[in-house]
C-alpha cells in the first residue's frame, strides 16, 4: 500500500508540474534540459565499453531504417510527382477544348485513378508534399463530375484540429511506437490526418480556420491559418466564399488603405484582402503564437472576432485590435490550465501479475483527498 502511495504521490507531482509549466513557466523547462551540460560520447564510451558496443549497433541500426526509410519516402514522392504530372498534361490539353468528349472524361478518370492512389499514399506518409502536389480551387472547380469524384478535395472551413495520445501498438518483432493521432473535423465529417510542421507541437484546437484537402477519409491540414490564393484561384472563389473584410478597400489586419492590387486570403470559409503579402505574413506570424497557447478555445479562432470580442462582422473599421485580442487569449489559455481537473487511469492486469491492480474506490479516494490537495497546493489554487 506504501508502494501504490508513493506512486500516486510521484503521479500528482508530475500533474502539478504539467499544469504549472502551462500556468506559469512557458516552455522554460525545455531550455533547461537544453543547455545542461552532458558528458561526450567518447567520454561515456571509456566507461563502459561493452554497452556502447551495443549502443552503436543499435545506432548502426537505426540508421540503416532511416536511410531505407529515406529512400522509400523519395519514391513515394517521385512516383506523386509523375502521376500529378500526367493528369496534369490531360488537364492542360482539355481546356482548350470547349467541349469534351467521352473520350476525353474516361481518360481523365483512369489518370485521376492512378493518381489517387499515390495521393493517398503521399497525405499520409509525406503530407507536406501532397499539398505541394495538391490541385487547385480554380482547376478543381473546372474538372468534369466524373473526374473530380477520384481527386482530392480543397477546402477551407472552420472546424476542429484534434490531438489524441497514441501508445501505439505490439505486432510480431515490432517495436511500440508512440506519439501523437491527429483528427479534423469539418462541416460534420470527422477525417483523420496526418501533421507535419507547426501543428504537430499543437494542442486541440476548436472552431479554428482550417485549409487543406481530403480524401478518402483522410486530411492534411495546412500548417497557416490563412492561405495566400493566386490570382486564379482568388478570381475562381470570389462568389463562393462570403468577404470578412467591412471595406474591402482596407487592410483587414492593420484598417490601413490597400493602395495597389489587394492580397486575397482563404480562412475558415471567408476571404480576407490585405494591403500587401507582408502584412497577410505578419498576421499568420501572430495567429500561430496564439495557436501555441495551450487549450482548445485559444488560437486563430480570434480573426473572427471584432476587437469588442462579438461575433459576427469580421473586420472593425479600424482594424484588428491585435494587443486586446493576445490579452484575452493568454487569460483564456490560462484559465484552461486552471480549474478542476479529470484524470482518466486505465487499471492493467498482466498476465504474469493476475488480479485486481487497485481498486476504483481506492483510486477515487486517493485521488479526491490527498493527490488532489498536494496539487491544489502545489499550484497555489489554481488547479486540483
Amino acid at each position: 500500500m506504501r508502494k501504490f502511495r508513493y506512486i500516486l504521490f510521484i503521479l500528482a507531482v508530475a500533474l502539478a508540474a504539467f499544469f504549472l509549466k502551462f500556468s506559469f513557466f512557458g516552455n522554460r523547462g525545455s531550455e533547461t534540459i537544453s543547455s545542461a551540460k552532458t558528458a561526450s560520447p567518447d567520454q561515456t564510451c571509456e566507461k563502459h565499453e561493452t554497452l556502447c558496443d551495443c549502443g552503436r549497433e543499435h545506432v548502426d541500426g537505426i540508421a540503416e531504417r532511416s536511410q531505407d526509410r529515406r529512400r522509400e519516402l523519395s519514391e513515394v514522392i517521385e512516383k506523386s510527382a509523375n502521376d500529378a504530372h500526367q493528369f496534369g498534361q490531360w488537364m492542360t490539353a482539355v481546356k482548350q477544348d470547349s467541349e469534351l468528349s467521352s473520350d476525353a472524361i474516361l481518360e481523365g478518370v483512369e489518370l485521376a485513378k492512378v493518381r489517387k492512389a499515390s495521393m493517398l499514399k503521399l497525405m499520409k506518409e509525406a503530407p507536406k508534399e501532397s499539398l505541394e502536389l495538391a490541385i487547385s480551387w480554380a482547376d478543381y472547380q473546372s474538372l468534369p463530375k466524373q473526374v473530380r469524384d477520384f481527386v482530392e478535395t480543397p477546402f477551407s472551413e472552420r472546424g476542429d484540429f484534434s490531438v489524441f495520445p497514441n501508445c501505439g501498438g505490439l505486432g510480431a518483432g515490432e517495436q511500440v511506437q508512440v506519439g501523437d493521432s491527429h483528427g479534423v473535423s469539418v462541416g460534420g465529417v470527422h477525417y483523420e490526418s496526418t501533421a507535419f510542421g507547426r501543428r504537430e507541437n499543437i494542442t486541440t484546437k476548436e472552431n479554428t480556420p482550417l485549409q487543406g484537402i481530403h480524401l478518402d477519409g483522410l486530411a492534411v491540414v495546412r500548417t497557416t491559418p490563412l492561405q495566400l490564393l493566386s490570382v486564379e484561384d482568388s478570381a475562381a472563389l470570389k462568389g463562393v466564399f462570403p468577404i470578412a473584410n467591412k471595406d474591402v478597400s482596407l487592410d483587414f489586419s492593420s484598417g490601413e488603405p490597400i493602395t495597389s492590387t489587394a492580397v486575397i486570403a482563404l480562412g475558415g470559409g471567408k476571404l480576407f484582402y490585405f494591403a500587401s503579402e507582408a502584412e497577410l505574413n505578419q498576421t499568420n506570424q501572430k495567429l500561430q503564437k496564439l495557436d501555441e497557447l495551450p487549450g482548445p478555445h485559444t488560437g486563430a479562432q480570434v480573426i473572427f472576432l471584432q476587437a469588442s470580442g462579438a461575433e459576427g462582422e469580421d473586420s472593425p473599421p479600424s482594424g484588428l485590435n491585435w494587443e486586446m485580442l493576445e490579452s484575452n487569449a493568454q487569460l483564456q489559455a490560462s484559465s484552461w490550465t486552471e480549474t478542476k481537473k479529470k484524470v482518466f487511469f486505465i487499471r492493467v492486469d498482466f498476465s504474469d501479475n493476475t488480479g485486481e491492480s487497485t481498486s476504483q474506490a481506492t483510486l477515487e479516494q486517493v485521488l479526491d483527498t490527498a493527490v488532489s490537495d498536494s496539487i491544489r497546493d502545489m499550484s497555489y489554487g489554481k488547479t486540483w
